[in-house]
């Protein structure tokens, strides 16, 4: 399976992870199950002239101590760059976590049954976990959203004021 997203390009090979490491099939495969209803969500906090993009499964480094995860990401973008992004991330040193970071701020932790996803199982349990991650997603997207709208108005009321 690790191979048919690296075929498919959906996952970065560059390095190649390490014949045992399940890190990039869980994500890959996670993400796959999620994309539609995330795109459903993330679409909602696109601006006029922001566009929604994916980045494929990749090899990142968290933390001081450089450790090694991997993570599919969504993107809202426009002119400027990142306005939002959003990962499913998977570290090395703990592939039985995934969890799901808003701009780099971790919102929900869940535990992954990789036999399950072996199997091909889509037990409610999974889907529960799917939503979950989906829903906590949209809560903390609209709290960023929030902010940088306060932000906006509190700029632009001081440029009036000086």
């Amino acid at each position: 399976m690790l191979i048919e997203g690296i075929l498919a390009k959906d996952i970065l090979a560059a390095p190649l992870p390490d014949v045992d490491n399940r890190a990039p099939y869980i994500v890959w495969t996670e993400a796959r199950a999620m994309d539609a209803a995330m795109r459903d969500v993330l679409r909602g906090y696109c601006a006029a002239g922001a566009t929604l993009s994916t980045r494929a499964v990749a090899l990142a480094y968290f933390g001081p101590s450089r450790r090694r995860a991997w993570t599919y990401r969504w993107v809202i973008c426009d002119h400027t760059g990142s306005l939002l992004s959003v990962a499913l991330v998977v570290d090395e040193e703990r592939p039985d976590e995934l969890y799901l970071t808003v701009d780099a701020n971790e919102v929900c932790r869940v535990p992954v049954d990789s036999r399950a996803l072996d199997n091909g199982d889509e037990a409610d349990a999974l889907r529960v976990t799917r939503d979950r991650m989906v829903s906590s997603a949209n809560d903390a997207a609209g709290r960023v959203v929030r902010v940088e709208h306060e932000r906006a108005e509190a700029r632009e009321m001081s440029v009036r004021s000086w």
